[in-house]
């Protein structure tokens, strides 16, 4: 996010905390609490980082929510940016990368694998996929057998920004994907009614 979108961001959330009611506590009750990208404001931890990821099941959130990447030799990694320079200081494409290059330069950057192992029993898991699996057999039949041992709508979500990456996922339920709306609802909620989206 740019500085004007920042900007606008904050100013929108300032007005509509001036003017929303406080909704009934039997709604409040539902609510769901998840960290976007882990806890990792004001510099707590790294964002998708092990730390941002503990601090959220430590405070007893309901959900986190991920980016997933992929490497050059098909290993699904946990990391929001096409490359590790802003998270890491590492100028290095994780697309261009196999996962023990990437390792080697970024020890910290988790696999899907390893969270998983680590945190899926704990905290539901708002997994966004950044890229279409159609035409990428080997990487779907990965993610699939990463994502086998955890039940849809229990243990994980899928999110994209982009209904097509969505429709590219043939292994999970419609029900467990969420199509995110970046600067309208509008279209994600018309594309949810027709798709069938949880």
């Amino acid at each position: 996010m740019n500085r004007i979108e920042s900007l606008f961001n904050s100013t929108a959330n300032t007005i509509w905390g001036l003017f929303a009611k406080r909704p009934p506590e039997d709604l409040l009750r539902n609510v769901k609490l998840v960290a976007h990208r882990g806890v990792h404001e004001s510099g707590i931890a790294k964002e998708n980082s092990r730390e941002a990821f503990q601090i959220a099941i430590d405070n007893k959130l309901w959900g986190i929510e991920f980016d997933v990447r992929w490497t050059k030799d098909n290993v699904p990694v946990i990391h929001h940016d096409e490359d590790c320079s802003r998270i890491y200081n590492c100028p290095r494409v994780i697309a261009d990368s196999t996962f023990a290059e990437l390792r080697q330069e970024v020890p910290d950057i988790m696999s899907l694998e390893e969270a998983i192992q680590s945190y899926s029993q704990k905290i539901v898991f708002m997994i966004e996929l950044k890229e279409t699996l159609r035409g990428q057999t080997v990487r779907e039949e990965k993610l699939a057998k990463v994502l086998g041992r955890l039940i849809p709508r229990k243990h994980f979500y899928l999110l994209a920004l982009d209904a097509q990456i969505l429709e590219s996922v043939l292994f999970v339920s419609k029900k467990a994907m969420i199509n995110v709306g970046l600067r309208s609802f509008s279209t994600p909620i018309k594309q949810a009614l027709v798709f069938g989206y949880g």
